[in-house]
């Protein structure tokens, strides 16, 4: 069973459109962030200061950032993982691809998601 789940990922969703930060620095920016585990993959577009995760698998709509790792590579994320998603890019845990300036950018969203991931993460 994969890491991150889309009833995870929904819970993802609800807790960074509760964030003003995200809303924050998202509000002028369009991009599509894509997390990879394993073989699957989610797309949370990214808008107007929203997040939205989609399921249609339609095609992203702006510059894209992938983040990509192993079940193995999330579950840290997933527990807690002291500094989150920066930790785990800079300790090359988890790839980030794509679009450099949406990734710098977001980088505020993004930490933000690795915050929610690992919330999410203890609620089961």
């Amino acid at each position: 069973m994969t890491a991150l789940t889309t009833e995870l990922l929904h819970r993802v969703e609800a807790s960074l459109n509760e964030d003003p930060i995200v809303a924050s620095n998202a509000r002028w920016y369009t991009a599509t962030l894509t997390l990879v585990c394993d073989d699957q993959s989610w797309d949370f577009r990214v808008a107007d200061g929203r997040v939205k995760l989609v399921e249609d698998g339609g095609s992203s709509r702006g510059p894209q950032v992938r983040i990509r790792g192993s079940s193995e590579d999330w579950q840290p994320v997933l527990r807690g993982l002291r500094g989150g998603l920066h930790r785990a890019f800079r300790h090359r845990l988890l790839a980030f691809e794509g679009d450099a300036v949406a990734t710098l950018t977001l980088w505020k969203t993004i930490w933000r998601l690795g915050e929610a991931l690992a919330e999410a993460g203890r609620e089961g």
